[in-house]
Formats: C-alpha cells, sequence, structure tokens
C-alpha cells in the first residue's frame, strides 16, 4: 500500500497536469493572431539582410490590425452569400505576386518611418499571401 506522502505527490502531480490541460484549453487565440505570429516567424527566420533584424513580437503585433481586415472581408462576404468557390478563389488571387506586390510596407529604422515598395523575398512574400489567404478564409468560415 502506497504511503501518504506518495499519495499525496501522485494527486499533487495530477492535479497540476489537470490545471496545465485546462489552461492550454482556454487560451485560444484569433485567426489574425496566429497568422501574424506564424508570418513573423518566417519573416525573421528568412531575413534578407544580415544587417537587419526582424523583431518577432512586434512584427507579430502589428500584424495583427492588417490581417483583421482580410477576416473582417472574409466575414463580410459569407454574411453577402458569396458562394465558397468564389471565396476560395478570392483567396487564391490575395496569394497572388501581383497582389502582393502592390502591397506597400512601412519600416520604422532609429524612430524614422519610411515607406517601401521593394519587393519581399519569395518565402516572406508567399508567408504574407499564405497569412492573408487562410485569416480570409477564417473569417468566411466564421472562424474566430
Amino acid at each position: 500500500m502506497p504511503s501518504l506522502s506518495a499519495r499525496h505527490t501522485v494527486t499533487s502531480l495530477t492535479a497540476i497536469a489537470l490545471a496545465l490541460l485546462l489552461s492550454a484549453c482556454g487560451t485560444s487565440q484569433l485567426s489574425a493572431e496566429v497568422h501574424a505570429r506564424q508570418y513573423a516567424n518566417t519573416a525573421a527566420d528568412n531575413q534578407f539582410s544580415p544587417n537587419f533584424v526582424i523583431n518577432r513580437a512586434d512584427t507579430a503585433r502589428s500584424m495583427v490590425k492588417f490581417l483583421d481586415q482580410f477576416h473582417a472581408l472574409g466575414a463580410k462576404d459569407r454574411a453577402a452569400r458569396l458562394p465558397e468557390s468564389q471565396a476560395i478563389k478570392r483567396a487564391g488571387l490575395m496569394r497572388d505576386r501581383q497582389f502582393l506586390d502592390s502591397l506597400h510596407s512601412r519600416e520604422t529604422f532609429a524612430g524614422k518611418t519610411y515607406d517601401t515598395s521593394t519587393p519581399a523575398p519569395d518565402k516572406i512574400r508567399d508567408a504574407l499571401g499564405k497569412a492573408i489567404a487562410e485569416t480570409y478564409l477564417n473569417g468566411y468560415k466564421g472562424k474566430p
């Protein structure tokens, strides 16, 4: 028969495991947040300049508002009863190189903000297209 301290240890470990499991279930993120973080990680991992460091947290935070627009557009298209085939086609267009090259970004360096029209490297551009399209489709499907 196990001792009282052994039972207490098992009970404590079970309680801790249950608390961790339940806390993981309660920390769902919005689609824009998830895709913004994925984009920021890809951008940071595929930097195109050795003199430039991407702050993952700041990049993800700034991308959320941008991606929220596409989530709202997806929700609006669903409310307007746009057929799913059209929504999928629209999401495909959002991954298109011409669309992505038309987007202009702003970068802040040493307290000064610069508008840039220089196209991003392919991996970063592809990650942005994926983030936009998937966030749009999540909005269309009614996912938060």
